[in-house]
């Protein structure tokens, strides 16, 4: 997904979006991790579920932020947020594989 600038672009205002249509206030990062456990195949990540070294690697990539996980930020600084974040991630999988069996097996 970070390959493709606009699939990106478009994944974080659909994200953003959902985040904040049943609230006044804007997104958080811990909605985004959230998210990311339960659905990152979306992003082309593995399902954290019983995958405990997804879950050790989201809380060094998470932990390294900047960003408070409960603050509220506006569009652009969340879809900064989240660029960021992907690219750690993918960084860190790079040099340390997270392995996991496919679904269904």
């Amino acid at each position: 997904i970070l390959a493709n600038e606009e699939l990106l672009l478009d994944t974080i205002d659909r994200i953003f979006d959902k985040q904040t249509a049943s609230e006044l206030d804007g997104g958080s990062i811990r909605k985004f991790r959230a998210l990311l456990e339960k659905d990152g195949t979306e992003f082309g990540l593995p399902l954290a579920g019983s995958n405990e070294a997804l879950v050790l690697l989201y809380d060094q990539v998470f932990g390294s932020l900047d960003i408070q996980n409960d603050e509220e930020l506006d569009k652009e600084a969340f879809g900064s947020a989240v660029k960021q974040i992907l690219q750690e991630i993918l960084n860190q999988m790079e040099s340390n594989p997270v392995f996991h069996e496919p679904e269904g097996n």
